[in-house]
C-alpha cells in the first residue's frame, strides 16, 4: 500500500496516527524526561549536568542505532552547544510560524555545526560518521516550538531524503514543510511533536493508516 502524504491528511487523521504513537511507542517516556532536564539546565538549575549531557539521553536511546558504532563525544558536544547558546535562546523563545527565509543561512550554520558536534568515529574502522537525525533532535529539544523532529523514514516520506551534504538544505525544506502543515491547522492545538508523532507512526513504524 503506498504510503500516505502527512500534508494531506485532515487534523482528525493527525491526531489519531499521533494517538497510536502514544500507544504503541514505549520509548516516549525518554522525550518526557529529556524535556524535563533540558528545562533544568536551561534555567541553570540543573545540579552536576550540563545541556549536552541532559540531550545526550535522548540521542543515545531515540538515535541508538546510530551510537552503537561509535561513541558520542560530550565535550566536542557541549562546546557546540555553549558556543551558539546565544542563538539557541533566540530560537527557543518563538514558534515554527516565524520562520522565513532570513534565517535559513544561520540555522544551516548551526545545523551544520551540530552536525559536527554530534558526529562519531567508528570503533573498528575509525571511520567519521555523522547523524543528521542526532542534529534535529537536539535542536528540537532546545527549541521545541522552532525546529520539527525527524529520522531517516520520516525524511523520505516528506520528499526530504537527506545525505551528509545536503542535510542541511533538506532540514531547511522540512521546516517549511512543517510550517505550512501547522499554518494550515493554526488554532486546533497541533504541535511540532504530534507532526512527529504522526509522521512516525505512517513512515517509521508503519502504525497507521491500519
Amino acid at each position: 500500500m503506498k504510503k500516505i502524504s502527512v500534508s494531506e491528511l485532515t487534523f482528525a487523521q493527525i491526531r489519531a496516527a499521533s494517538k497510536e504513537f502514544r500507544k504503541r511507542e514505549e520509548r516516549d517516556s525518554i522525550y518526557k524526561i529529556t524535556t524535563k532536564l533540558v528545562n533544568e539546565a536551561w534555567a541553570k538549575k540543573g545540579k552536576g549536568f550540563t545541556l549536552a549531557d541532559a540531550i545526550s539521553v535522548l540521542l543515545l536511546v531515540w538515535n541508538q542505532g546510530f551510537y552503537r558504532y561509535g561513541r558520542l563525544n560530550f565535550t566536542k558536544f557541549d562546546k557546540a552547544i555553549k558556543k551558539n547558546k546565544p542563538l539557541l535562546a533566540k530560537f527557543r523563545k518563538r514558534k515554527i510560524a516565524s520562520f522565513t527565509a532570513k534565517d535559513e543561512t544561520t540555522i544551516k550554520k548551526l545545523f551544520n555545526d551540530l552536525l559536527e558536534a554530534t558526529s562519531i568515529k567508528t570503533r573498528k574502522q575509525k571511520k567519521k560518521m555523522v547523524s543528521p537525525v542526532s542534529v534535529a533532535k537536539a535542536l528540537h529539544m532546545m527549541a521545541p516550538r522552532f525546529f520539527p523532529l525527524w529520522d531517516g523514514a520520516i525524511a523520505v516520506g516528506w520528499g526530504c531524503r537527506f545525505n551528509r551534504d545536503n542535510a542541511a538544505d533538506k532540514y531547511l525544506k522540512f521546516m517549511r514543510q512543517n510550517k505550512e502543515l501547522m499554518g494550515k491547522y493554526s488554532g486546533r492545538g497541533l504541535t511540532l511533536k504530534m507532526i512527529d508523532e504522526c509522521s512516525y507512526a505512517i513512515y517509521t513504524a508503519g502504525w497507521y493508516p491500519r
